[in-house]
């Protein structure tokens, strides 16, 4: 009986180990109406794009990160680690989007956090889509 306690236990243990990371969704919403292409260049393969009616361009960014501290992920956010700029070029009907440049590696008690970001972009049907994965420069 005693090891059935242990292993229970045990399994919990792995489980709350498993599940101990801190997720955000963030989403930014780009109303260019007359983009008829998006330049996505973000450093993720973790892209996923859905079609809508209308015109707004809508970017719905999930975060994880390899902690459970909630608040070192709103920190991160409120400091717009996260957020995406834009710029559009009218004569070429283009959007362009990136990822805002970032000061390096989330370091805390000397171990790196893991981010994973995941984006999932709603278009226009017609909007033609062109995605690069870029790196990071980082700042200082």
């Amino acid at each position: 009986m005693k090891s059935f306690y242990l292993t229970a236990l045990f399994m919990l243990s792995l489980i709350i180990g498993v599940q101990a990371q801190a997720t955000t969704t963030l989403n930014q919403t780009f109303s260019t109406m007359n983009a008829t292409r998006i330049d996505f260049a973000v450093p993720s393969d973790q892209i996923a794009i859905n079609t809508t009616n209308g015109s707004r361009k809508n970017v719905e960014s999930k975060i994880k990160l390899s902690t459970p501290k909630e608040r070192l992920l709103q920190f991160l956010v409120d400091t717009k680690r996260y957020e995406l700029q834009h710029s559009y070029n009218a004569q070429e009907q283009l959007l362009h989007i990136k990822r805002t440049p970032t000061k390096g590696a989330i370091m805390v008690k000397g171990e790196e956090i893991r981010e994973t970001i995941y984006y999932t972009l709603y278009l226009p049907e017609k909007t033609k889509f062109m995605a690069q994965k870029t790196a990071l420069k980082v700042a200082g």
